[in-house]
């Protein structure tokens, strides 16, 4: 083996080459004995310092400018593995490994021509500054390399769509290009390359872009792996005016953008003046229903507008088509500035507000309504929708404010997890599945995942989940096939899980333990043909789901495998994106970068077609949540102009900077602000009449509860013989006033006491006030 040295290296080059081929020939050897169990994967420090299964990390370099981004990247190592095809023989597969806590800047993958070696790549999102129309790999030095040999890297094999109703899935043969493993030229060629256009998110343009460290030659079995090299990715051009970012989107581009502190940022965090607004589409028949959750909204200090079809609809027929709702959006998008946290409910099945449409293959699509850029992927708001059928919506809106707000108290609903595949072995459902959350989660945020696996004759039975499913389960993932309401034949004996059986089966031992269902399959969120698997979960009484997530059509394998990969791993810090839409939707990007192919018709079907049942506000919560709330309000206020400050503390006594408070008074006051850096808060209102002010505090965290506190504005106008309570004294009171035609008996305001006065009273002393 060779290796390049920098001035601190002097290891020998025969002592790496020589342990990578004990390590291969041990594999080997094991692979061939009769007994054995496949080698498992071998770690090959590229960094003899670095713990195995060290992810590889960047820095962006000082010298990064509007033109380029320069990236300082180290790769510790990666792991081999033996796979054997019993046609074409023994093969390699290589893997750099992802973070242990959370996926970061860096995405490993291999790459994506089919049927060519699979070498690792390094795929990522970067930021561009200027106005370039696309980013370039210009230039790739190491500055540590080593050199291996006697590796025939496993071919790249074609992603599978799967359709709904088909166990199994076409599988297609295994896919090699002979000429490509003849071939004495370095593999891949080049530097790097985009993975897609580049487009623009809330304000920010970022592409995905693939560097290409490790250079295989497939007719000599010899690679090179840069171990620590400095990557350029040009991007040319103009610079780009300041845009500001929400802070919360600005911690989310920070965690996946790996030159979000480039000294060329034209972006940066609005930390200083809260801003945000919310947007319900519906039709005018559940008004009344939807009032809790739009009220909620307001207490927290987003500007709500309410749409129905008098509003949306251009062409007078009643109706709401997709093209009149994507408009609509786009202009209520347009009238707030991009720091504006922005947040899209669509009320209403498929029926009564349509899917779009995307704008790359044309399948139905709510995603592209979050998009303000008519050709990109990237979501400039989030959106949810909120089916229901006939009675069902005051369930649900109590059902999402309940988990929102007053969560379950005991702390094993949040470490409750079922995790379900489908027994088909050549899909990989379960190897991906329990891969993916076989991984350590942070002490403080345990998880217990009760494993359904349709390879496992005990717990692969329906009978088996349903006990599961009765104790109550935070989480219910599953990955397999699909069909419009089935889990389909995913069991051992190869039966479905049906949508009836939700209510055939259903005994919830906790009641009030709603769980968040992600299906991973082609068709559970076929929303179109009825009421779909996800649709049913997501709107039965009691104990259905908060929210659900599942395909509007048939999917890609690779990509609900990539989705299933990220899904888990983000799930550890989720604190960062703050609310399941984000969640899911970085969950389906990121699976794409990580896992996209050339030979993909439609890499992207996956991310355009998934939909999401619920509120786009809902945290998943990592732990049971404390409560953000002030340490001390004033009991009582007067009306007119006042102010009044606290400091925001959470369940355990600490002040919690930058929190979220807001005053909210139905038509007076909407006043909110973020706690300052010691958590104090200072709110400046103007009551005019006699009500409650409600101060809701909350944070942009996974283990904080948003908290509502009303204060009294003014005395209560039935105490008309202000003894501080309302009683029959009170009535006695006013109808002496009322007989004498005293001014003071004009309840109403009107400057003359009639009948009206009288009727205004009765109305405030039935209430109490």
């Amino acid at each position: 083996m060779q290796r390049r040295r920098t001035r601190n290296e002097s290891t020998p080059n025969t002592s790496r080459n020589l342990r990578l081929m004990a390590v291969l020939a041990g594999m080997a050897l094991s692979a061939t004995s009769a007994m054995a169990q496949p080698a498992p994967p071998q770690w090959i420090a590229l960094d003899s310092t670095a713990a195995p299964g060290s992810a590889p990390f960047a820095r962006v370099n000082p010298a990064s400018t509007v033109n380029e981004t320069i990236l300082d990247i180290e790769i510790p190592g990666f792991y081999v593995e033996e796979v054997v095809d019993p046609i074409h023989g023994t093969f390699h597969s290589l893997k750099i490994p992802l973070p242990n806590q959370g996926l970061g800047l860096l995405i490993p993958a291999v790459q994506k021509l089919t049927g060519s070696p699979a070498v690792p790549v390094i795929n990522m999102i970067v930021a561009l500054p200027s106005d370039a129309a696309t980013c370039t790999v210009s230039s790739m030095t190491p500055t540590a390399s080593m050199t291996f040999a006697g590796l025939r890297i496993i071919p790249t094999q074609p992603d599978v769509m799967e359709e709904p109703d088909v166990s199994p899935a076409d599988q297609p043969p295994f896919t090699i290009d002979p000429a490509a493993y003849l071939s004495t030229l370095s593999f891949p060629a080049g530097f790097g390359e985009p993975l897609e256009p580049a487009g623009k998110r809330a304000g920010v343009r970022m592409q995905a872009m693939s560097v290409k460290p490790f250079k295989y030659t497939p007719a000599t079995g010899q690679m090179e792996a840069m171990s620590r090299f400095s990557v350029v990715i040009s991007h040319p051009g103009d610079p780009l005016p300041q845009t500001r970012e929400h802070i919360l989107l600005a911690r989310q581009t920070r965690q996946h953008c790996v030159n979000w502190d480039t000294p060329a940022a034209n972006w940066f965090a609005e930390s200083v003046t809260y801003k945000g607004a919310y947007l319900f589409i519906t039709r005018d028949d559940v008004l009344d229903d939807l009032k809790p959750l739009i009220n909620q909204k307001k207490a927290r200090g987003y500007i709500t507008r309410v749409a129905t079809q008098a509003d949306v609809d251009t062409n007078a027929d009643n109706l709401m088509q997709a093209d009149e709702v994507r408009a609509y959006i786009k202009d209520w998008y347009e009238s707030f500035p991009n720091e504006a946290l922005k947040y899209v409910v669509l009320v209403g099945d498929v029926n009564r507000i349509p899917s779009a449409t995307d704008p790359d293959y044309g399948f139905p699509s709510d995603l592209y309504y979050a998009c303000y850029e008519d050709t990109d992927s990237y979501p400039d708001m989030r959106l949810g929708r909120i089916t229901f059928n006939a009675g069902q919506l005051p369930d649900i809106i109590s059902r999402i404010r309940a988990y929102q707000e007053s969560p379950p108290a005991s702390a094993a609903y949040y470490s409750s997890s079922a995790a379900i595949a489908h027994g088909e072995v050549a899909a990989k459902f379960v190897d991906v599945l329990d891969a993916s959350i076989s991984i350590a989660f942070p002490v403080d945020e345990p998880m217990n995942f009760a494993k359904h696996y349709g390879t496992d004759e005990a717990t692969g039975m329906n009978s088996a989940l349903f006990d599961t499913l009765n104790a109550g389960q935070h989480i219910v993932y599953y990955r397999g096939h699909g069909s419009t309401q089935t889990f389909f034949e995913w069991s051992f004996l190869g039966a479905n899980f049906a949508n009836w059986f939700l209510n055939t089966e259903n005994n919830p031992v906790h009641p009030s333990w709603c769980p968040i269902v992600i299906s991973s399959a082609c068709s559970n969120g076929s929303l179109p043909t009825g009421d779909c698997l996800i649709e049913d979960w997501f709107q039965r009484p009691g104990n259905g789901a908060v929210a659900a997530y599942g395909a509007l059509i048939g999917s890609r394998r690779d990509m609900n495998h990539g989705f299933t990969e990220v899904f888990w791993n983000q799930l550890r810090n989720i604190g960062k994106y703050n609310d399941i839409s984000t969640h899911m939707y970085w969950s389906q990007l990121l699976g794409f970068i990580k896992n996209v192919k050339d030979d993909m018709v439609d890499p992207k079907k996956n991310l355009w077609t998934y939909v999401l049942l619920g509120d786009p506000e809902t945290k998943i919560w990592a732990r049971k949540p404390t409560n953000a709330a002030p340490d001390s309000l004033p009991p009582g206020m007067t009306g007119g102009a006042s102010g009044f400050g606290f400091t925001v503390k959470n369940g355990h006594g600490d002040p919690i900077p930058g929190a979220v408070v807001c005053a909210y008074k139905p038509g007076e006051v909407q006043e909110t602000v973020y706690a300052d850096a010691n958590g104090y808060a200072f709110l400046n209102v103007n009551p005019q009449t006699y009500g409650f002010l409600t101060v809701t505090t909350y944070t942009y965290d996974d283990s904080t509860a948003p908290t509502a506190f009303n204060i009294q504005v003014g005395a209560c106008p039935a105490d008309v013989d202000a003894s501080g309570f309302v009683d029959t004294d009170d009535f006695d009171f006013f109808v002496r006033l009322f007989e004498a035609g005293d001014d003071a008996a004009d309840f109403d305001g009107t400057g003359f006491v009639d009948t009206d006065d009288y009727d205004a009273f009765v109305r405030a002393f039935e209430r109490g006030c």
